[in-house]
């Protein structure tokens, strides 16, 4: 269970604490660094902000949770700052001041799991409202061909596309598996581009969702603290190809490898797997004249998730079916399609259903039980409008087909079971 309670600097509760503000600290010596260099000036700073404010209707939260199952908040509002200390040296730092995270709280019903939870934002922010904060630096190439560059701090991994790129953000209108895919750690990252390719290594500390899995760590609720384990790797290489400057085909094949939590070891608590693997394109096409679109792009993206206690979590003493690693396999497809200021995406997404909670509580931790082959399916509708340059308005409708509501607490609602369905309206104004 999370919990957020003040406590003493030399408590463990307060591990993240310094780590937290690692951003505050790296934002303070650029900008003393770039007056240092007497190079601070308007042009070296830029302003960036994502903000969004909205409504949601909520079907799974129905039952128990006093009418909060429908919403009208500001659902984010990152506001951040891009330096340039030299001709190689950058900084880039993000803080969200509205912080609508998804994690989970034994005591609150309406903060189970993805399934049933009054958050919306994907990003787990912790102990800390950073988003990225890091620097920057462009290596010469010397010997080595290719452009060279390197970022130090908190940023996130790189399974798939970096979720600033992508056309949803919220756990109402982003697939699942974007949700258990990405999210924020602390350490370092190599890139390089060669042409229309582009290489990544990412070396790390941390763990971005501490309750993704149902593993619960107790005080660790910060994604730059990992006790007691060691760091993980993530790679990725990914291709960028345009033709006539309106066909763009974009691929990646992306791997995450990691432990989590410490010893010892039980289905929800101990050392745990954390393995993610993406593959992916996106493909940009004009439309034909005689159509009444200006441009379409598809989207397909599958994923392979493992999850699991590992030996370790035992002291080395765990037999196989308390080591069993949960596999989830799962893939999406979106069609976008564009007429002028309008646009229409349409994404369906397959994955499966079972997790740690399916394997404890149906399961019975028997890993033939039919529950272990079940999947969940999504379909995803949104309708947006460009009202400006950088600000649109989006409708979503998202219906979900999940075979356990039940262990999320979703159930009937005056006597009459509701579904899981959800709706979302929102304004997002991008700088």
């Amino acid at each position: 269970m999370r919990q957020r309670r003040s406590v003493g600097l030399c408590s463990p509760q307060r591990r993240g604490f310094w780590p937290a503000r690692l951003g505050y600290i790296a934002l303070l010596l650029a900008l003393l660094w770039s007056a240092t260099l007497d190079a601070l000036t308007l042009d070296n700073v830029r302003a960036r902000g994502d903000v969004i404010m909205g409504t949601y209707y909520d079907y799974a939260l129905l039952p128990d949770t006093l009418g909060r199952e429908q919403q009208v908040q500001v659902m984010r509002a990152v506001l951040g700052v891009e330096v340039d200390i030299s001709p190689r040296w950058q900084f880039l730092g993000e803080y969200n001041f509205a912080n609508t995270e998804i994690y989970r709280d034994d005591d609150n019903r309406a903060r189970h799991d993805w399934y049933r939870n009054l958050g919306v934002d994907t990003v787990y922010y912790g102990n800390s409202q950073l988003r990225e904060a890091y620097f920057a630096v462009d290596i010469p190439s010397g010997a080595v061909p290719g452009q060279w560059r390197s970022q130090i701090g908190r940023q996130f991994t790189l399974v798939g596309f970096h979720p600033d790129e992508l056309p949803y953000w919220s756990r109402i209108d982003a697939p699942h598996s974007q949700f258990l895919s990405n999210g924020l750690f602390t350490g370092i990252r190599l890139s390089g581009r060669f042409g229309g390719f582009q290489s990544d290594a990412f070396y790390f500390m941390g763990q971005d969702h501490p309750d993704r899995s149902y593993n619960y760590y107790g005080i660790e609720t910060d994604p730059q603290i990992k006790t007691n384990a060691s760091p993980g790797g993530a790679l990725r290489l990914m291709s960028d190809h345009r033709w006539a400057e309106s066909v763009q085909l974009k691929t990646h094949v992306s791997a995450h490898v990691d432990k989590i939590g410490s010893a010892t070891g039980s289905l929800q608590r101990g050392k745990h797997n954390d393995y993610r693997f993406g593959a992916g394109a996106r493909l940009t096409l004009p439309t034909p004249r005689w159509t009444p679109l200006t441009s379409i792009t598809l989207d397909v993206q599958a994923r392979r998730f493992r999850t699991g206690l590992t030996s370790d979590g035992e002291q080395g003493e765990a037999d196989l079916e308390d080591a069993y690693n949960i596999y989830r396999n799962g893939y999406y497809g979106s069609v976008i399609s564009r007429r002028y200021n309008w646009s229409l995406r349409v994404t369906h997404e397959q994955l499966d259903r079972a997790d740690s909670q399916v394997f404890g509580m149906v399961a019975e931790l028997d890993p033939s039980h039919p529950s272990m082959d079940t999947v969940e399916r999504s379909l995803i509708v949104d309708l947006g409008y460009a009202l400006t340059d950088g600000l649109d308005w989006h409708l979503v409708y998202r219906q979900l087909d999940n075979p356990f509501p039940e262990i999320s607490g979703i159930g009937e609602y005056r006597g009459k079971h509701r579904g899981e369905d959800k709706w979302l309206s929102y304004i997002r104004w991008r700088f």
